[in-house]
């Protein structure tokens, strides 16, 4: 299964990722954890997560249409270059410099190893924990992470829209 992930990378012109499944991933556990809220605060923290992720699926969505777009009609190789770039950023844009509360070495704000689970990954493991202890200011901080790196992960995706649609203009200009 590497063996054939690894062809499928070096054989693309542009990378096969699928941030809008991503997306729609993290939404989705987003939304399940709202509902896990006890306080005013703790529901106004899981907002900011839910705004972000809804944001991040939207950029996601126009930025895998800009580039089917484009996969068509081939990409110049300094676009095609600077589109893979940013495509294989876009899942350092998740990470937070100061880890998870508790565990710093795990960087990761959307999968890292629940602290009781184990290896098993667990999503948003800081935001999840910080609910499930009941803890509201970790949870604003875990929350505000997270958003944080959802948010740079939708600019780094709308940077991907406007380069493909970019390439996509210089290309039908020739």
């Amino acid at each position: 299964m590497i063996g054939t992930l690894a062809l499928r990378f070096a054989q693309a012109d542009l990378l096969p990722f699928d941030y809008s499944a991503y997306a729609a991933e993290i939404s989705h556990m987003a939304d399940d954890l709202s509902g896990e809220t006890h306080t005013e605060a703790d529901a106004a923290s899981l907002k900011l997560v839910s705004d972000a992720a809804a944001d991040l699926s939207a950029s996601a969505a126009r930025a895998q249409e800009a580039l089917r777009a484009i996969s068509a009609g081939g990409v110049e190789p300094a676009t095609k270059e600077r589109i893979n770039r940013a495509l294989d950023g876009v899942e350092q844009d998740f990470l937070t410099p100061n880890g998870l509360v508790g565990r710093p070495w795990f960087k990761h704000t959307i999968y890292a190893p629940g602290s009781y689970a184990g290896y098993a990954a667990e999503i948003m493991p800081g935001v999840t924990e910080a609910l499930a202890k009941g803890d509201s200011a970790v949870l604003r901080q875990e929350s505000n992470a997270v958003a944080a790196a959802l948010s740079r992960a939708s600019a780094r995706l709308v940077e991907i829209s406007r380069l493909a649609q970019n390439s996509g203009a210089d290309l039908g200009a020739h």
